[in-house]
């Protein structure tokens, strides 16, 4: 890779994207970074191969060959590097989370936000947007049920853990750590 005074990027906030959807303005065009980084890598290896040239065969670099150094230098310094615009936590934000945790569970919860209000999170998103207290509040009236519907700790703990529920304090969800909310409730 080039110098850092050679690749430098120009920060934007884009639109209604996820943090996997990271775009460079590259060319013009609008690519997702995965695909922008070897073309990047490309254009610094060939910047490279073009300064060497003008520098060690003055007598072969013509105005043409010095321009497009310039060129490719210029782009490069002015690349675009596209990041989801982060979601704005105000009170009504966090309400509106709150609320959502009241009523649904925290998957749907995380897809009614990202639909109806145009935000992107996952469940550590969500948790940190509505808080420990209102996600807990949810798991424990949703453990309740599942109690009365004859689930087990064990399975309780093993469902949340396979759909990705954030355990409070630990890795994972333990059956001890589902009897420690159901009590504190």
């Amino acid at each position: 890779m080039a110098a850092p005074d050679v690749v430098s990027s120009r920060i934007a906030g884009g639109a209604d994207m996820n943090d996997k959807d990271y775009r460079i303005l590259f060319g013009g065009k609008e690519i997702p970074t995965f695909e922008a980084w070897p073309k990047l890598e490309v254009a610094n290896a060939a910047l490279g191969v073009l300064e060497r040239f003008n520098r060690r065969r003055p007598q072969l670099a013509t105005a043409l060959t010095r321009d497009l150094e310039e060129e490719v230098r210029r782009h490069l310094r002015h690349l675009e590097i596209l990041l989801p615009t982060p979601p704005k936590k105000g009170a009504d934000v966090v309400e509106i989370a709150r609320a959502l945790l009241q009523r649904h569970t925290p998957e749907e919860a995380v897809e009614r936000l990202r639909s109806e209000h145009g935000l992107d999170c996952d469940l550590n998103g969500l948790v940190h947007l509505a808080g420990i207290d209102a996600y807990l509040s949810c798991l424990v009236d949703e453990a309740r049920v599942l109690l009365r519907n004859a689930i087990s700790p064990e399975q309780i703990a093993e469902l949340w853990n396979e759909g990705g529920r954030p355990a409070p304090g630990q890795p994972f969800w333990n059956p001890t750590l589902i009897e420690g909310i159901l009590k504190q409730a």
